[in-house]
């Protein structure tokens, strides 16, 4: 395999914030192409945006994943099969989507706890030491088929802040000591969505790739730390978006871009 073949793998970025900070709204910005699978139920957030993505984010494909009673849980284990059936469709060439959205890791990774708890007849009570372990194999493996899609994969993720050590630490949002870092190590692409102050009291949303002793993140195919993708006016309105696929191409180029570039160079 050449080098450049690599390069042009698709991208797959997990992408975390605090709420309220757009990920939902950036990430529906691929609009029909893409197929959303959610499992926060908060999707409404991002409907009352007017912006030139409304229809974009109205037009996307979403597969929701729920918990419907409160003494069940199979959201896990049915978003578990429909992925399997997504990866065994894009083997085939038979997937009719250009991108897939999960949303989110946080809300995967409970959804899968409880189903190990459920199908012990234990659900609502605290894990132990086997229910852990099984939690980590079952979405370790899930996030392995994701991961080996041969379609760009956006995973969202929460926030969270840890006091280590006498220092607040921003982490991504999952319960338990092994899993975590393991699934941190699987993607290259890690953004983390902040704000910042703007001008006449407008506030900018950009990515930061560059971590720092206290926030995990980075991009290994070189998305500039402070790209801005909105920005929010007084009123709450946005203003200058960008969408996921501007950003998409900023880190990634087509096989056939790239043995151009070998074969012009050589």
């Amino acid at each position: 395999m050449k080098a450049y073949e690599l390069a042009a793998l698709p991208p797959k970025p997990l992408i975390y914030s605090r709420p309220g900070l757009g990920k939902t709204a950036l990430a529906m910005t691929l609009g029909e192409e893409c197929l959303y699978i959610d499992l926060d139920d908060n999707m409404e957030v991002a409907f009352g945006l007017h912006d030139q993505f409304e229809t974009d984010r109205l037009s996307v494909e979403v597969k929701q994943f729920l918990d419907e009673k409160p003494d069940k849980s199979d959201s896990f284990d049915r978003c578990s099969a429909f992925i399997t059936k997504v990866s065994n469709q894009c083997a085939r060439g038979e997937f009719q989507y250009k991108y897939l959205v999960v949303d989110s890791l946080t809300s995967l990774q409970v959804a899968c706890m409880n189903g190990v708890l459920y199908k012990e007849n234990r659900l609502g009570t605290n894990p132990e030491i086997q229910h852990w372990g099984k939690r980590d194999t079952q979405l370790f493996r899930l996030v392995s088929i994701l991961r080996t899609l041969p379609i760009p994969m956006f995973m969202l993720a929460h926030e969270m802040v840890e006091d280590v050590g006498g220092t607040m630490t921003v982490k991504i949002a999952m319960d338990g000591q092994k899993l975590p870092p393991k699934i941190v190590r699987m993607f290259n692409e890690i953004w983390y969505l902040r704000a910042r102050p703007g001008k006449q009291s407008s506030t900018e949303l950009y990515v930061q790739t560059v971590p720092t002793s206290t926030i995990t993140c980075r991009s290994g195919r070189g998305l500039a730390t402070g790209t801005r993708y909105a920005t929010i006016l007084k009123d709450g309105s946005p203003q200058d978006s960008v969408s996921m696929l501007e950003l998409l191409a900023l880190i990634h180029r087509e096989e056939g871009e790239l043995k151009k570039t070998v074969s012009t160079t050589a």
